[in-house]
């Protein structure tokens, strides 16, 4: 990580992350949502991005929070929907990360639509 401020920044998006999870989400998906921001935030962290990629990364997980809290003001946070845009500048593993979760998601649907 380039600087002291970059870390501080970071710690606080993830914490900010890990409140909501708390305060908005099912105890399942708390923790796949945990999970993932953890596995994410830490990539980061160890990353070599540059000043802009720190500033996109931070700028999607404060959307991603507020869309969580239902202040968010773009289409895709009351959708759910990704925008083409943004899907096709995904790399393939991140692609492959999306799916993942996508998956993980509906299983757990499933799973509790069998249970009720």
């Amino acid at each position: 990580m380039a600087n002291q401020g970059a870390a501080a920044a970071l710690l606080a998006g993830y914490r900010s992350v890990l409140r909501v999870h708390r305060a908005r989400l099912p105890p399942p998906m708390r923790e796949l949502g945990d999970q993932y921001a953890r596995t994410e935030f830490r990539a980061w962290a160890a990353s070599a991005a540059t000043p802009g990629q720190w500033r996109e990364f931070g700028d999607q997980w404060r959307r991603y929070v507020d869309m969580l809290l239902g202040v968010a003001d773009t289409p895709e946070a009351t959708s759910g929907d990704i925008p083409a845009q943004m899907l096709g500048s995904l790399t393939d593993e991140q692609k492959e990360q999306l799916e993942k979760l996508r998956l993980a998601v509906m299983s757990d649907v499933s799973r509790n639509d069998n249970s009720s």
